[in-house]
């Protein structure tokens, strides 16, 4: 192996040019230095050489050079096929590298170029994304950020009365709230009005006076207050403040049909609560509110009885009415006595013994 060696450092000193891939290379002590370092021979030829210098911009070749002169190519200890290798983890730790064991949402920042496995440290993968409000990173994450993002589960779906606020992810939303329309409470919907139609959160889309009474052809009694001033809260029963009540000394004969507390037409007497006495000789009082009705009766008839004379002479004998004791019905001088008005017209009734 030592001759070969002197041989390649030889052709090196010589100044020979080569051409690595795209870059030059320019042989210096520290590159021979370095190659002998990190050179290793195998017994097994290979023809896949493998050196590395990371002072050559990571851009690197191992190349077996013979000289025409200087021993067969390809004869005696030397031969294009040696295998020259590099032990790359003991490289990159000697150029600081350290090995690492990124997980699934990191990659190695300025990993080593002899061995992918060492680098100078992990950092967040570079297609990881922050997860927008409403949704959740998907597996592991890298300060706050994920390979992809999920809705979050703590969202909810709005019913029809509400529509969604916050954050939102699939039709979802981290809270619900009552549409617009939804306008009236107990507080902005005062009496006589009441809450109406649909419903959300004790909140509702009507504010209604109330239904009110018919007041038919009779017209309201009382309205509602203000802001219900023109729905009727009690309707008129009756026509009474259109109508007139009679006096009813006797009491009422007739009241108004659409006003029954209020009387059209008067009794004119009250014979409706007296009730006649029957009399054999006439009525001697009526009732003071019913001239139509005798009140008592009178005692005889002498009412419709004419005395014939105003009394009785003396020596004479007179017959009463029988049903008026009071008054003379006939009368007649008595037995021996004579009537002297019959000759003489002084007006004085007198019954004179044996005549004149």
């Amino acid at each position: 192996m030592s001759d070969t060696r002197y041989l390649f450092i030889a052709a090196l000193l010589s100044a020979v040019s080569l051409s690595w891939s795209a870059n030059a290379l320019t042989v210096s002590d520290k590159l021979i230095s370095n190659f002998i370092y990190t050179h290793t021979y195998t017994s097994t030829p290979s023809t896949k050489p493998a050196a590395s210098f990371a002072q050559l911009d990571k851009a690197y070749k191992i190349a077996g050079v013979c000289f025409l002169g200087f021993g067969g190519c390809g004869e005696g200890n030397f031969s294009k096929d040696d295998d020259y290798t590099i032990d790359t983890e003991k490289q990159c730790l000697n150029e600081g590298y350290i090995k690492l064991n990124c997980n699934s949402v990191q990659e190695i920042d300025e990993p080593c170029p002899y061995n992918a496995a060492y680098g100078k440290k992990c950092k967040c993968a570079s297609n990881l994304i922050t997860c927008p409000n409403g949704q959740v990173g998907v597996g592991d994450s890298c300060e706050g950020k994920y390979i992809s993002c999920k809705c979050d589960t703590s969202l909810i779906s709005c019913p029809s009365n509400k529509i969604g606020s916050g954050a939102s992810c699939g039709g979802k939303y981290q809270s619900c709230i009552c549409k617009s329309e939804y306008l009236y409470t107990l507080s902005n919907c005062t009496s006589p009005r009441s809450l109406s139609g649909l419903s959300c959160d004790g909140k509702y889309t009507g504010c209604s006076c109330p239904v009110g009474v018919s007041t038919n052809s009779f017209g309201c009694e009382e309205y509602y207050p203000s802001p219900c001033s023109s729905v009727c809260k009690i309707a008129k029963t009756d026509n009474c403040d259109n109508r007139t009540a009679v006096s009813t000394p006797y009491g009422c004969a007739e009241y108004w049909s659409d006003c029954p507390s209020k009387c059209k037409t008067a009794y004119n007497d009250n014979c409706r609560n007296r009730t006649a006495v029957t009399c054999q000789f006439g009525c001697a009082s009526y009732f003071g509110d019913c001239k139509s009705k005798c009140q008592t009766c009178s005692s005889d008839n002498c009412a419709n009885r004419t005395a014939v004379i105003a009394s009785c002479p003396s020596n004479a004998t007179c017959l009463n009415f029988s049903d008026c004791t009071s008054k003379i019905q006939s009368w007649s001088c008595n037995s021996g006595y004579i009537n002297v008005d019959e000759y003489w017209c002084d007006g004085d009734l007198k019954c004179i013994f044996g005549g004149r």
